[in-house]
């Protein structure tokens, strides 16, 4: 407890050596939680950035990836179809339903 008699240096100190405990604690809490589902969700965001950057040449708003590949991927019909089974899938695998997507298909 901070009496009346610290200089004000000393209750900054104690001040900050609280924060940086109570950072520290927060970090190592939140990484005691993670646990298996943790680790599907990150499966399941790798495989979809990974077929995502397959499709754009693995170029992004920020540059332009390491590929050869400077277009832009096909906006046909076939290709809108397929990216929209793979959505589908990840909603699925993520426990969300597809029905507004399915919805979108029949229009």
């Amino acid at each position: 407890m901070i009496g009346r008699f610290d200089s004000p240096g000393d209750t900054v100190k104690r001040l900050l050596l609280a924060a940086a405990l109570s950072a520290h604690l927060a970090l190592v809490s939140s990484a005691a939680m993670a646990g298996p589902v943790d680790d599907r969700f990150q499966a399941i965001y790798s495989k979809e950035w990974q077929w995502r950057q397959e499709q754009t040449g693995s170029a992004d708003e920020d540059n332009d990836g390491s590929s050869d590949r400077h277009d832009l991927p096909s906006v046909d019909a076939a290709s809108q179809k397929a990216r929209l089974k793979v959505w589908d899938d990840v909603l699925k695998q993520l426990g969300r339903s597809t029905s507004r997507s399915s919805t979108r298909r029949t229009r």
